[in-house]
Protein backbone atom coordinates (compact mmCIF):
# COMPACT_ATOMS: atom_id res chain seq x y z
CA UNK A 1 0.00 0.00 0.00
CA UNK A 2 2.43 2.11 0.95
CA UNK A 3 4.17 2.11 -2.59
CA UNK A 4 1.61 2.57 -3.99
CA UNK A 5 1.22 5.89 -2.60
CA UNK A 6 4.50 6.77 -3.14
CA UNK A 7 4.16 6.59 -7.28
CA UNK A 8 0.72 8.34 -6.41
CA UNK A 9 2.42 10.94 -5.23
CA UNK A 10 5.33 10.60 -7.98
CA UNK A 11 2.63 10.39 -10.46
CA UNK A 12 1.11 14.21 -9.00
CA UNK A 13 4.16 16.09 -9.16
CA UNK A 14 5.20 14.69 -12.58
CA UNK A 15 1.89 16.05 -13.49
CA UNK A 16 1.77 19.30 -12.15
CA UNK A 17 5.55 20.45 -13.39
CA UNK A 18 4.53 18.88 -16.33
CA UNK A 19 1.17 21.59 -16.52
CA UNK A 20 4.27 24.46 -15.42
CA UNK A 21 6.28 23.95 -18.02
CA UNK A 22 3.34 23.70 -20.31
CA UNK A 23 2.83 27.88 -18.79
CA UNK A 24 6.73 28.43 -19.32
CA UNK A 25 6.90 27.17 -22.76
CA UNK A 26 3.68 28.65 -24.18
CA UNK A 27 4.02 31.92 -26.81
CA UNK A 28 0.03 32.19 -24.95
CA UNK A 29 1.19 32.32 -21.38
CA UNK A 30 3.34 34.48 -19.18
CA UNK A 31 4.83 34.13 -15.44
CA UNK A 32 5.75 37.08 -13.69
CA UNK A 33 6.50 37.33 -9.72
CA UNK A 34 3.82 39.75 -8.19
CA UNK A 35 6.27 42.64 -6.40
CA UNK A 36 4.33 44.91 -4.52
CA UNK A 37 1.17 45.20 -2.33
CA UNK A 38 -0.77 46.84 -4.12
CA UNK A 39 -3.44 43.81 -4.94
CA UNK A 40 -3.95 42.89 -1.10
CA UNK A 41 -5.53 40.79 -0.16
CA UNK A 42 -6.25 38.95 -3.10
CA UNK A 43 -2.88 38.54 -4.77
CA UNK A 44 0.15 39.10 -2.36
CA UNK A 45 3.65 40.10 -2.87
CA UNK A 46 5.84 37.09 -3.82
CA UNK A 47 2.92 35.17 -5.45
CA UNK A 48 3.79 33.60 -9.02
CA UNK A 49 1.34 35.08 -11.48
CA UNK A 50 0.14 32.96 -14.48
CA UNK A 51 -0.78 35.00 -17.78
CA UNK A 52 -2.90 34.35 -21.15
CA UNK A 53 -3.47 36.96 -23.63
CA UNK A 54 -7.25 37.65 -24.15
CA UNK A 55 -9.79 41.11 -24.26
CA UNK A 56 -9.08 43.59 -21.69
CA UNK A 57 -12.59 44.40 -19.96
CA UNK A 58 -13.07 46.28 -16.55
CA UNK A 59 -12.93 44.30 -14.06
CA UNK A 60 -9.86 42.23 -15.51
CA UNK A 61 -6.49 41.80 -13.30
CA UNK A 62 -3.78 42.66 -16.23
CA UNK A 63 -0.30 43.49 -15.96
CA UNK A 64 1.07 45.87 -18.36
CA UNK A 65 4.47 47.91 -18.35
CA UNK A 66 4.12 51.92 -17.18
CA UNK A 67 8.19 53.41 -18.21
CA UNK A 68 10.63 50.37 -17.19
CA UNK A 69 8.00 49.31 -14.85
CA UNK A 70 5.86 46.53 -14.75
CA UNK A 71 2.33 47.06 -12.70
CA UNK A 72 -0.16 44.36 -12.06
CA UNK A 73 -3.98 46.08 -11.14
CA UNK A 74 -6.88 45.79 -12.46
CA UNK A 75 -8.87 47.45 -15.16
CA UNK A 76 -11.30 50.29 -13.92
CA UNK A 77 -12.17 51.57 -17.59
CA UNK A 78 -11.00 51.00 -21.65
CA UNK A 79 -11.56 54.14 -23.17
CA UNK A 80 -12.62 54.34 -26.93
CA UNK A 81 -8.69 55.53 -27.32
CA UNK A 82 -6.94 52.71 -26.53
CA UNK A 83 -6.34 53.63 -23.26
CA UNK A 84 -6.91 51.84 -19.83
CA UNK A 85 -6.81 53.13 -16.44
CA UNK A 86 -6.49 50.89 -13.49
CA UNK A 87 -6.09 50.49 -9.66
CA UNK A 88 -4.35 48.04 -7.18
CA UNK A 89 -6.99 46.59 -5.18
CA UNK A 90 -5.38 48.07 -1.79
CA UNK A 91 -5.53 51.69 -3.25
CA UNK A 92 -8.51 52.86 -2.03
CA UNK A 93 -8.76 55.83 -4.04
CA UNK A 94 -5.57 56.55 -6.69
CA UNK A 95 -6.23 55.55 -10.11
CA UNK A 96 -3.03 54.79 -12.38
CA UNK A 97 -1.77 56.87 -14.47
CA UNK A 98 -3.19 56.20 -17.80
CA UNK A 99 -1.45 53.40 -20.01
CA UNK A 100 -1.77 52.19 -23.47
CA UNK A 101 -3.64 48.90 -24.22
CA UNK A 102 -0.76 48.02 -26.32
CA UNK A 103 1.40 48.00 -23.01
CA UNK A 104 -0.76 45.37 -21.81
CA UNK A 105 1.28 42.02 -21.53
CA UNK A 106 -1.29 39.62 -20.29
CA UNK A 107 -4.81 38.99 -18.24
CA UNK A 108 -4.27 37.10 -14.96
CA UNK A 109 -5.20 33.48 -15.16
CA UNK A 110 -3.98 31.83 -12.36
CA UNK A 111 -1.37 32.09 -9.17
CA UNK A 112 0.64 30.55 -7.08
CA UNK A 113 1.02 31.43 -3.69
CA UNK A 114 4.77 32.08 -2.60
CA UNK A 115 6.63 30.53 -5.33
CA UNK A 116 7.34 33.78 -6.97
CA UNK A 117 9.78 34.47 -4.50
CA UNK A 118 12.04 31.92 -5.98
CA UNK A 119 11.90 33.90 -9.06
CA UNK A 120 12.77 36.86 -7.73
CA UNK A 121 15.15 36.00 -5.60
CA UNK A 122 16.91 33.66 -8.44
CA UNK A 123 16.49 35.20 -11.70
CA UNK A 124 14.14 38.29 -11.38
CA UNK A 125 10.85 36.82 -13.97
CA UNK A 126 13.04 34.70 -16.54
CA UNK A 127 11.46 31.84 -17.86
CA UNK A 128 14.85 30.32 -17.55
CA UNK A 129 15.21 30.23 -13.77
CA UNK A 130 11.76 28.70 -13.37
CA UNK A 131 12.36 26.00 -15.64
CA UNK A 132 16.18 25.90 -14.08
CA UNK A 133 14.17 25.70 -10.29
CA UNK A 134 11.49 22.77 -11.47
CA UNK A 135 14.42 20.94 -12.56
CA UNK A 136 16.60 20.99 -9.73
CA UNK A 137 13.39 20.33 -7.37
CA UNK A 138 12.77 17.25 -9.38
CA UNK A 139 16.82 16.09 -9.59
CA UNK A 140 16.68 16.38 -5.62
CA UNK A 141 13.14 14.82 -5.33
CA UNK A 142 14.53 12.01 -7.35
CA UNK A 143 17.77 11.62 -4.90
CA UNK A 144 15.43 11.75 -2.65
CA UNK A 145 13.43 8.82 -3.83
CA UNK A 146 16.51 7.09 -4.55
CA UNK A 147 17.77 7.44 -0.90
CA UNK A 148 14.78 6.28 0.64
CA UNK A 149 14.85 3.14 -1.74
CA UNK A 150 18.67 1.97 -1.91
CA UNK A 151 18.14 2.37 1.92
CA UNK A 152 15.06 -0.32 1.81
CA UNK A 153 17.40 -3.14 0.31
CA UNK A 154 20.70 -1.95 2.61
CA UNK A 155 18.31 -2.75 5.21
CA UNK A 156 16.53 -5.90 3.72
CA UNK A 157 20.70 -6.93 2.80
CA UNK A 158 21.54 -6.57 6.03
CA UNK A 159 20.44 -9.83 8.80
CA UNK A 160 20.56 -8.87 12.40
CA UNK A 161 22.95 -11.93 12.58
CA UNK A 162 25.45 -10.08 11.49
CA UNK A 163 25.54 -7.85 14.09
CA UNK A 164 26.04 -10.54 16.50
CA UNK A 165 29.65 -11.37 17.84
CA UNK A 166 30.93 -14.33 19.00
CA UNK A 167 32.80 -13.86 22.09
Amino acid sequence: MKKVIEYLVLVILVVCLGGLWFFVLSPDYKIYALEGKSMEPNLNNGDLLIFKRGKVEPGAVVTFRLGNRRITHQVVAVLEDQIILTKGDANKKDIDPPARLADVEGIYYFHLPFLGYLMTVTFKNIPLGFILIIAVLMRVGGQIYLAKKNKKNLTARLSPSCFLYEL
